[in-house]
């Protein structure tokens, strides 16, 4: 079963496309675009095993790291949010820098747990319903985050931001 799930993870890697095309994006952009793509990619993938693999009590041999290492994503929606409103202030942060935000997680930190929040929300779908754009699932949790109140949300300035991107990006106005 966990070997199922763990194959079944990275063949949606493989299988899912995102309309950024990050090799050809702008150079001051590549940092926030991997970023961006690497936290949807990893957290809607984690939805396919991770569910099913880790959990209180679980056999898995990983179980107890991994599950610590969650309790992480936080703090890291908090940095991530003020790298994010740097970016909006023409202050690139490579990927590199991300990958150290990220706890070099390649974006299963936070991812994982955004994902988390949007499923048992009951809005996974509309993400899998826009799995191209990896602005959407930042997009629908930060309306769970927001509304809920209790778990951290991405400012205003963030999110509008991440809409410039969106536009630039997705929308077609990057040549």
């Amino acid at each position: 079963r966990r070997l199922g799930s763990f194959i079944a993870h990275e063949l949606h890697h493989f299988m899912m496309k995102s309309d950024i095309d990050l090799l050809n994006g702008e150079a001051v952009d590549k940092g926030i675009l991997w970023a961006i793509i690497s936290i949807q990619t990893e957290g809607v993938a984690d939805m396919v095993d991770k569910s099913s693999i880790v959990y209180e009590n679980s056999d898995w041999w990983l179980n107890d790291q991994y599950m610590a290492f969650l309790n992480y994503a936080e703090p890291v929606i908090v940095e991530l949010n003020q790298y994010i409103i740097d970016e909006s202030n023409s202050v690139a942060h490579s990927e590199s820098e991300y990958r150290q935000v990220l706890q070099n997680s390649v974006g299963h930190l936070p991812g994982q747990y955004m994902a988390e929040k949007i499923k048992q929300n009951g809005r996974l779908q509309e993400v899998i319903d826009e799995i191209h754009n990896p602005f959407t699932f930042f997009f629908i949790y930060n309306e769970i985050a927001v509304q809920k109140g209790n778990i951290p949300y991405f400012s205003k300035a963030a999110i509008d931001y991440l809409k410039v991107l969106e536009q630039k990006y997705i929308a077609g106005t990057y040549n």
